[in-house]
């Protein structure tokens, strides 16, 4: 009976520490603010839809760009072939970029991934491996109610964006028409935002007032730089939030 009782302790004790290998990550740490220069940039981003006065999660966007070096964010730098790049134990797909040898990861099924990250990159030649965690979290945003339901196109418009939390950069846009996209840096949990009547457009005659893919798109972006082993990583994980508005000449 003894030797039974060691035995199960010694199998319990070898399942514990293999789940703990499988599980073991580099905690990146941030940085004070965002150096715009770094070996690789993730992005995630979960897409929310008010539909019938309900939020609902819509589709996610996943890309990976790794580089040789640091290098300026300003730089159209050439994107690395690593091996495979995996987020939460879900293998990326790899793709090239234009006509040049530049490759990006991504998901071609938009699926949303849930926070907190975990990475895992294979590696080759061009990359040493490597596995870590982004404990940063999408921004959230309960403010949606105080959204006005239409846009008056022969006029300025005026609205409120408040109960935000966790963004660092926010960017608002109009669509469909070329209307210019506001952007903020909020030191609070609100910011009020003007589209100038010059800013707005004119509805051709007889152009619907209501199209279904007319909206207000807000993004909501948290950026982290961490810095990992001799690399630094630029994390940036964004929640798009889109209502529906009716169009007002």
């Amino acid at each position: 009976m003894k030797n039974s009782f060691l035995y199960l302790f010694f199998f319990i004790a070898i399942v514990l520490s293999c789940k703990k290998k499988e599980h073991e990550t580099i905690q990146p740490m941030p940085q004070t603010g965002n150096s715009n220069n770094y070996t690789g940039k993730f992005e995630l981003v979960k897409q929310l839809n008010l539909v019938n006065d309900t939020v609902k999660e819509f589709y996610g966007f996943t890309k990976v760009t790794l580089y040789s070096k640091n290098t300026p964010d300003s730089v159209m730098p050439i994107g690395l072939d690593v091996g495979n790049v995996s987020i939460n134990n879900y293998n990326l797909g790899k793709f090239q970029e234009y006509s040049s040898p530049s490759f990006v990861y991504g998901d071609s099924l938009n699926y949303i991934q849930s926070k907190p990250a975990y990475w895992s990159i294979s590696g080759n030649s061009n990359f040493s491996p490597l596995t870590f965690m982004d404990g940063s979290n999408y921004p959230t945003y309960n403010g949606y109610n105080l959204l006005p339901d239409s846009i008056a196109l022969d006029t300025s418009n005026t609205f409120i964006i408040n109960n935000f939390y966790g963004a660092d950069l926010i960017e608002v846009q109009i669509y469909p028409f070329a209307i210019p996209t506001k952007t903020f840096q909020p030191s609070s949990n609100s910011v009020v935002v003007t589209f100038a009547k010059s800013e707005m457009v004119s509805l051709p005659f007889g152009f619907p007032t209501s199209i279904p893919n007319a909206a207000i798109n807000i993004s909501f972006h948290k950026n982290v730089d961490s810095q990992i082993g001799n690399k630094t990583f630029h994390f940036q994980s964004t929640m798009r939030f889109s209502k529906h508005v009716d169009w007002r000449n």
